[in-house]
Formats: structure tokens, C-alpha cells, sequence
């Protein structure tokens, strides 16, 4: 028998500011990727944009589930706020 915690599986977006740049991911370890967002760690989209805060998150038992939390917009910007699921009305 394993003594192993369950793994969580996180969604998450970040942003550069209110009405600015968004960029949705997942991870599996939050605060980690939160700080590398923050701080700019790696070259590409967050560090050009300016997208290192983090402003929505939720959790899922399986990597299944978060995969399709937001389909289409995993780790893609901009496609969480042209989906007329999650545009404001």
C-alpha cells in the first residue's frame, strides 16, 4: 500500500491587470507555478506580457478533469475570453 498523498491538479489563470492580458494553465503544484508566474522565471508569454497574477483557480482530482475544464484554452490566451461561455453578457 502506497503512503503517497493524491496528486491535486490545478486550473489557473493569471493576469497582467484588470481588463488586460490573460493566460490560462495547469499545474499540479500552485504555489510554485504562481511564484515562477510572479517573478518573471521563464521567457514567454507570462514574462512578455506582464500576466503574473494570479486571479482564479480550481482544483481537480485527475489531470482528465482539469485538462477539460476550459477546453480549447489550456496554456492558449485570449481563447477563455472570446468563448461566449465565460464572456460577460
Amino acid at each position: 500500500m502506497s503512503n503517497r498523498e493524491p496528486k491535486i491538479f490545478f486550473v489557473y489563470m493569471t493576469a497582467s491587470k484588470a481588463r488586460g492580458v490573460i493566460y490560462v494553465g495547469m499545474t499540479s503544484d500552485l504555489v510554485g507555478r504562481a511564484w515562477q508566474h510572479r517573478e518573471r522565471v521563464f521567457d514567454g508569454f507570462t514574462k512578455r506580457y506582464w500576466a503574473g497574477r494570479l486571479v482564479y483557480y480550481e482544483f481537480h482530482e485527475t489531470i482528465g478533469k482539469t485538462a477539460h475544464t476550459f477546453p480549447g484554452s489550456t496554456l492558449v490566451a485570449g481563447n477563455l475570453a472570446r468563448s461566449s461561455k465565460y464572456r460577460k453578457r
